[in-house]
Parts: C-alpha cells; structure tokens; sequence
C-alpha cells in the first residue's frame, strides 16, 4: 500500500495520541497538490520505502511537521520535482529503515527545506550507516541515536547542540562545520578514521567529550592541527590532551 497526501485535492495527514499508520510501500507527499503530514504526542508512521514529495506535480506545497513524541520511520526523504517541501523538527524522531542517507534527492529533483525548532529532534540511524548530506537549519538542536553510524557531509547551521548519543557513532565526511555545539554522551564515538584525505577538519562552537577521546588521524578543529592522541575537551579555545 502506498499512502497519498495530496493527490487530486489539498490533503492532510494528522497522526496522534498514539495512532499507527504503515505503509508498505512509500509515503507520497503533495503528490498532485499542496499536502501536510503531522505526527505527534505518540503517533507513528511506518513507511517501507522512501518519503516521496511532488512525485507527480512540482507546483504546491509538500510538509512534514514532526513534532513532539511522534516517530516517522523510513528511508530517505526527497523531492521529485521542483515544488516547495519542508521537513520540520519540533520535538520528533525520524528512523532510518535502512544503509541510506535521511535526506537526499535525485537527479532532477527540488529541494527539501530542513528545520529543527527549540523543541529540537532526533535522528535514528537505527543500527544501519546513515548519512546526512544535507544542510539543516533553525534554533534547535539535534541528537543523533541508533547503534549504527551517522555520517554528516554537509555544513550544519541550526544553532542548538548536536548530541552524540550513548552508543552512537559520529563520523565526518570532508570537512564540516556546525554552528552549535558537537556533544559527545559516554559511549559515543567520533569516526574520523576514513576521513578523506585522512585529516579530519571540524569547525564547531565546542567539541565536548564526557571524559576522553582517542583520536586516530590528525585532526583540524576550528582551524587548529592537532595530532594524533587522546583528548579530554575540546573547546573554542583548543584541545587539551592528556599526558601519560
């Protein structure tokens, strides 16, 4: 089954108070016209493929607003054609079902416009590696979960922390700078070991580990080469690294 949101009329998908809706196929955002997707306060939406916008038609206007308590779970978000679409964080979870990117987009496609409020959100890579080629922007914070690895690819310009959950790996493509702080809970990793060319570069308001990190290829912060070694904090104001 494939679940339509805007077909030949504006639509409006509102999942809450803990209702379910799967699809077993894709989830098909403004598929002909303007449609709005909204999870929250428990609601979850399953969808077995990707999370489609404008597949049919580019003009409208294709939302998701995920907001606090709700999950989306599903492959990569992207659009079709050229119409606006928003996926906007307000307090919700989005889990990956698969080794994909959470955002992207095809050849010919338009671009989705990705925002997290105050209230923040959370990224699942559910076990799998994730990546996140993206940019993403607002007030809020992100926090990335799931026991796979996230990779960030691109800059990140939402002014909140982005916090490395307990058993999550954190791995940077490139270079790539966020606007908040990059905060690591225990049992968290930072992947910098296939960066290519093998010198990571990381610019961000504070690098925070809990207690230490080992870092195995040189590493470029905020503009600053540090070698390899084990650090216990690393600030705007540097590194510092353990003796002994």
């Amino acid at each position: 089954m494939q679940v339509i949101v805007g077909n030949t009329s504006e639509g409006t998908l509102v999942v809450t108070n803990s209702g379910v809706l799967s699809a077993k196929l894709s989830l098909s955002v403004a598929h002909k016209a303007n449609g709005t997707v909204n999870v929250s306060d428990g609601g979850f939406v399953h969808s077995g493929g990707d999370i489609v916008f404008h597949y049919v038609n580019a003009n409208g206007r294709g939302v998701i607003n995920l907001g606090r308590g709700g999950v989306i779970e599903a492959g990569r978000a992207y659009s079709y054609r050229s119409g606006l679409a928003s996926f906007n964080f307000d307090g919700g979870t989005y889990r990956q079902i698969g080794n994909r990117d959470f955002f992207t987009a095809n050849d010919t496609d338009g671009a989705i416009d990705v925002t997290v409020s105050k209230n923040g959100g959370m990224l699942d890579n559910n076990g799998f590696s994730v990546g996140l080629p993206r940019t993403i922007t607002g007030a809020g914070g992100i926090t990335l979960i799931g026991s796979g690895t996230t990779t960030v690819s691109a800059d990140q310009s939402y002014t909140g922390t982005t916090t490395v959950s307990n058993e999550t790996t954190l791995s940077i493509s490139g270079g790539v700078t966020f606007a908040g702080p990059v905060a690591f809970e225990t049992g968290a990793s930072f992947d910098i070991a296939s960066a290519t060319p093998g010198v990571a570069s990381i610019a961000a308001a504070s690098l925070e580990f809990p207690d230490s990190d080992t870092v195995t290829v040189p590493l470029t912060f905020n503009g600053g080469a540090f070698p390899e070694g084990i650090y216990t904090v690393c600030s705007a104001s540097g590194l510092t690294k353990e003796v002994g």
